[in-house]
């Protein structure tokens, strides 16, 4: 679609959809406020900085071997749903979200009624997992990790969780739904990698993988700024929050990854 010759149109659908979207937001009461996205985040940087760290002073590592085993099958089985709502909203355009990238969901149910609450209603449950995302930092410090707790950890959780409830509870643009499928895509592959690792060594050398973990990681972030551009190219109403705060912050997660990448992969010493 056009986005120059198709812009009343849009402009009316947006101006259609908005209220309902805005009034199920509402509905959901606690959530769509930001006091309980406060709440956690405090508590996470709380737990973080000082109190997991004092409780785990005097003690040994906690193992955790089963209750992460079921912690990395939940987030498997989590991000292949959101896949699957996306991929229920989208079908046939799911791989092409570009072709009417100002309203990539709405146009692959060619804007009938009610798409912006089933978008909405999505969104809710990838909101809900980004906070659940943040028991992976729990994990660490109980087993002392202290080592995967970097800033780029910290930074990609956090940063997550504050943007993902601007997204979904306040600015609600239908390319949050994109991003968020290709970050669900990339969970699906890492917490695969996490769960097969801990079935033990046998499971090791089919694990050959794991450094294009990152690389996909890389890639998602290539995809999503590309997609962001098309905004701008294809003059899409936009919210201009919307589209700088994401663009900050995949841009900065792209140049980490690809630091963390160099580090891990490329500069390391070659074996004699």
């Amino acid at each position: 679609m056009d986005a120059v010759a198709g812009a009343v149109n849009l402009t009316e659908y947006r101006l259609q959809t908005a209220p309902i979207s805005e009034e199920l937001v509402k509905s959901w009461g606690s959530i769509s406020q930001p006091g309980h996205m406060y709440l956690a985040m405090a508590s996470y940087m709380l737990f973080v900085f000082y109190l997991g760290p004092k409780f785990m002073e005097n003690r040994k590592p906690f193992v955790l071997r089963k209750t992460i085993m079921v912690y990395n099958a939940m987030q498997i089985a989590w991000n292949v749903y959101v896949i699957y709502l996306y991929y229920e909203l989208m079908g046939s355009h799911s791989l092409t979200p570009w072709v009417n990238v100002c309203f990539p969901i709405s146009a692959a149910q060619n804007f009938k009624d009610g798409t912006t609450i089933k978008l909405t209603e999505g969104m809710r449950v990838y909101y809900v997992n980004k906070i659940v995302d943040l028991m992976d930092t729990v994990f660490f410090i109980l087993r002392k990790k202290d080592s995967q707790i970097t800033f780029l950890h910290l930074f990609h959780h956090f940063t997550m969780v504050v943007s993902t409830y601007i997204s979904v509870m306040v600015l609600r643009e239908e390319m949050s739904a994109v991003i968020a499928t290709l970050n669900a895509l990339v969970h699906v592959l890492m917490y695969s990698y996490y769960f097969l690792s801990g079935l033990g060594p046998a499971m090791q050398k089919y694990l050959w993988w794991k450094k294009y973990l990152t690389t996909f990681q890389i890639g998602q972030f290539v995809v999503q700024l590309t997609l962001l551009a098309l905004l701008k190219i294809q003059r899409c109403e936009c919210d201009s929050k919307f589209f700088l705060m994401w663009a900050a912050n995949i841009a900065a997660f792209l140049a980490m990854f690809v630091q963390f990448y160099r580090g891990s992969y490329r500069n390391r010493p070659k074996k004699e």
